[in-house]
């Protein structure tokens, strides 16, 4: 036995260290085979790098969920438990996953989003108490609720009956997420008759948390009524968070450098004697649901669930015509921009000591429109044709996203011998609607629907200008459409079925999915320069795709197993990889085909008396993806989209976890991620110019063979310690550590344009070519609460339960773990300087405290 546990922990090490492709540490000669390298030696290790950060999940976009569903799948095992949990500090994601790799359940029916695969954890944001009945599954193991993910999958039940009869109100105070948290929670628990309500209202509120102008506004209901018998539950459940949220911009070196501010945010200034934040996300999305479940007996139950929501998200921003760029650290405002050394230490004074040059200046852009005063002439909406007035050159905008979704579930589960078998079905609609609207004139009177950039191109054609050719030069105001204005109509049905069988020495399972998705764009303005490929219905797009897992548990001894699982995949890309830009027209890149994924895991586990040992071997790889990125090319002198495909990634690594119960009251856990994901091809890109209206002007291969994947410290370790008494009073604390934290790739910087006349063994070379890796960071934490049960007067209640909670996050105060960076899309390929656009960094705050009393009846 000894011998077998010894060969499978030598199996796992081998899959993970020696598999893999050998030139990955090896450099090549020439520039058409080159492949990128981990330059190590390249690391800038200087505490200039100073931070920001983001406050919340919506700061940072949809996908953010991932670091929140990490947490959510932690199930009761030590890494997938309390490790994963401290390993939140640094940003870290399960094996560098995406967030569209990990699922999410709702009574029955998925719910992962169908234009991003992502679980839309902000929907329910701050309804935590009614969210708490959940349970997850990790990786390719079996799960009770459908074929899963690679990542994990994580099921909330929101009926009434599954909660104990119980009122708690809560409220918090923090300087982290919000300044003030409040929740009024009520489970009735189920009376005689088989009935149970759960009622629920909370609301954040918080001003510069933790950097100056960001705010939070957020409140929340949750109702949800069931009638259950023995046999049949039906049940009602009706939720929603609207929340509004001020972001932090992420921003670069020397404007860190110069506020002498971690928090520095370039995203706000003064308007009107009002803090104001240019860039807010607004977003409500109610949702419905409608389940219904029976068990005719106990080998046998089956539930049918009904969702529907309907919702948007927009996220606001400043657009500028004809005028200077809004940013205050736009490259060209900051000193280093100046080459006369007079000049630039002035400028660098002023950033230091006027704060105002480092502000939005919406002063500034108020008194521009006023003096603004502009004719008009063919003016669609206009009386006799002609308009005058104070056109905009400054205004605010939304870039908004509606969404309607109805899907239908069902799902089965039976016994057959030995066997437990799973299986279900769903059909989902989602609809689509993309559009940009008006929302601060800044004191003008209108903004007329053009293209700037178009009409800089192309100079005396005033219909190649147009946003939309039917309705030419049309005024806008205040909350109407302007820009582009498309929909996405989705529809996904999928079938899947699992099996489990389970003996004394032998567990083993098998898992199959099919489904099929479709998608097409729906153009409702004609743009001038894509008029036959932008209004209406294209042809759409269909993939029929699959996934399959299987896997086998040794029972060594009642107490350790070896688990071996294995599963291949494909997966329809999504349509904002499909369409080279869905905004202005219904062109898509070529050879479009599924992605898929494959790979195995292999781990062992202990569970002794006083400690438990987890060690598990993970190899995946990621084949045939596509993105597209928008952004302002220097050659072309105008916005470009760069149609990339031929991503292809490996992601294999170790994860070991080692608990100990030191003393019935001590528990120590051990956790180390050692994880090594990186692009293992060349990618090609087809590069259009986003506002020329031909077709690819250019087929360029990018160099980014042995690149690590960004988005997440590829190693992670720490060290939990938990203390808990008999007395109600727990304490925790956890020290961690991440490093190789890459940051994202700018393509244009690993092409052939970009190096063909740089030396390749110079410090040129290497600053244009490296990936940047961030040096190793610590963050530790601690945590405590306490429980008192006080007697009440009331018979009905006789007993209270007050309850304390407390945390400090980052209490070294450490303010370089990066929370997110990337290199600018820009590149200046005239001088090749690699400097002339900076990175742009997001990270973690410094030191941050949450205090949270709760009291319970």
């Amino acid at each position: 036995m000894r011998y077998l546990i010894l060969s499978s922990v030598a199996l796992l090490c081998y899959v993970v260290i020696f598999a893999q492709d050998t030139t990955h540490w090896k450099p090549r000669k020439s520039l058409k085979q080159i492949d990128s390298l981990h330059w190590y030696g390249w690391q800038e290790m200087s505490i200039d790098h100073l931070p920001t950060v983001s406050i919340d999940g919506n700061h940072v976009g949809e996908g953010y969920t991932l670091q929140i569903g990490g947490n959510l799948n932690a199930s009761r095992d030590p890494f997938h438990g309390t490790a994963l949990m401290a390993l939140q500090a640094g940003k870290f994601k399960l094996r560098g996953y995406e967030g569209h790799l990990f699922n999410g359940h709702l009574q029955g029916v998925r719910i992962n989003q169908l234009h991003n695969g992502l679980i839309p954890w902000s929907h329910w944001s701050g309804l935590n108490e009614m969210f708490r009945n959940r349970q997850g599954q990790k990786g390719l193991s079996p799960n009770d609720f459908g074929w899963g993910n690679w990542g994990g999958t994580t099921y909330f039940d929101l009926r009434s009956a599954y909660n104990q009869a119980k009122t708690s109100l809560i409220w918090g105070v923090g300087n982290r997420f919000y300044r003030n948290r409040w929740s009024l929670n009520h489970h009735s628990g189920i009376n005689k008759h088989g009935w149970a309500y759960s009622l629920s209202v909370s609301g954040r509120t918080g001003e510069h948390v933790p950097a100056e102008g960001v705010h939070t506004k957020m409140l929340g209901y949750f109702v949800s009524l069931e009638k259950k018998d023995i046999k049949n539950s039906y049940a009602i459940t009706l939720f929603n968070t609207e929340s509004e949220q001020g972001k932090q911009a992420p921003s670069v070196k020397e404007a860190f450098v110069l506020t002498q501010s971690m928090l520095y945010n370039p995203a706000w200034g003064w308007d009107e004697g009002k803090i104001r934040n240019a860039q807010v996300i607004h977003q409500s999305h109610p949702t419905l649901l409608l389940n219904y479940e029976r068990k005719p007996h106990s080998n046998l139950r089956w539930m049918t669930t009904v969702l529907l929501s309907h919702g948007e998200r927009s996220v606001s921003g400043i657009d500028w015509y004809n005028t200077l760029d809004p940013r205050p650290d736009y490259y060209r405002y900051l000193p280093s921009f100046n080459t006369q050394e007079n000049i630039r230490a002035q400028k660098e004074l002023m950033w230091r000591n006027d704060p105002s040059k480092r502000q939005i200046n919406w002063t500034r852009f108020r008194e521009i429109n006023a003096f603004s005063r502009s004719t008009i002439e063919n003016v669609w909406n206009a009386p006799n044709g002609t308009i005058t007035g104070r056109r905009s050159r400054y205004m605010v905008d939304e870039k908004v996203h509606e969404i309607q979704r109805a899907i239908l579930g069902t799902w089965i589960q039976s016994k057959w011998k030995s066997w437990d078998i799973y299986g279900g079905g769903q059909i989902q609609f989602q609809h689509n609607n993309y559009f940009r609207r008006v929302k601060d004139l800044l004191g003008s009177e209108f903004h007329i629907d053009i293209n700037r950039f178009a009409e800089r191109l192309h100079r005396g054609e005033m219909m190649m200008a147009q946003n939309d050719i039917t309705r030419p030069n049309r005024i806008v105001r205040e909350g109407e459409k302007w820009g582009y204005d498309y929909s996405l109509p989705m529809a996904q049905q999928f079938l899947w079925l699992q099996g489990i069988y389970q003996s004394r020495s032998l567990d083993y399972f098998i898992a199959g999915e099919l489904t099929n998705t479709s998608f097409k764009r729906i153009g409702h303005v004609q743009n001038g320069i894509f008029p036959e490929h932008s209004l209406g219905s294209d042809k759409g797009y269909s993939f029929l795709t699959f996934q399959s897992k299987a896997g086998l548990t040794y029972k060594i001894t009642g107490r350790q197993n070896i688990r071996l699982q294995i599963g291949k995949s494909t997966h329809a890309p999504f349509a904002d990889q499909v369409y080279v830009s869905p905004r202005t027209r219904n062109i898509t890149q070529e050879n479009i085909e599924p992605w898929s994924i494959e790979g195995g895991e292999l781990g062992y586990s202990y569970v002794g008396e006083n400690w438990k040992l987890k060690l598990n071997g993970y190899y995946n790889l990621i084949s045939n993806g596509m993105k597209v990125s928008t952004f302002y090319h220097e050659y072309y002198d105008h916005f470009v989209n760069y149609a990339i495909r031929n991503i292809n990634t490996i992601h294999r690594g170790i994860e070991f976890a080692w608990e100990w119960q030191v003393v019935p009251e001590i528990t120590s856990t051990l956790a180390a991620v050692y994880g090594d994901h990186f692009y293992r091809t060349n990618q090609l890109a087809d590069v259009t110019v986003d506002n020329q209206g031909i077709s690819p002007s250019k087929t360029e291969e990018i160099f980014a063979k042995n690149f690590s994947v960004s988005g997440s410290p590829q190693e992670a370790y720490t060290w939990i310690i938990n203390y808990r008494n008999e007395n109600y009073f727990q304490a925790g604390f956890s020290i961690a550590a991440f490093r190789r934290h890459y940051l994202g790739i700018n393509p244009i910087r690993r092409t052939f344009d970009a190096l063909e006349f740089i030396d390749r063994g110079s410090q040129a070379f290497r600053e244009i070519f490296n990936q940047k890796v961030w040096p190793t960071q610590i963050h530790a934490d601690i945590q405590f609460s306490k429980s008192w049960r006080v007697k009440t007067p009331w018979s009905i209640k006789p007993y209270t339960n007050i309850t304390v909670q407390g945390s400090i996050q980052n209490l070294l105060d450490n303010r370089n773990i990066l929370q997110s960076g990337y290199e600018q899309m820009r590149f200046d390929l005239s001088e090749r300087n690699p400097h002339a656009f900076p990175h742009r960094f997001l990270f973690v705050p410094g030191r941050t405290f949450q205090l949270q009393f709760q009291i319970q009846i």
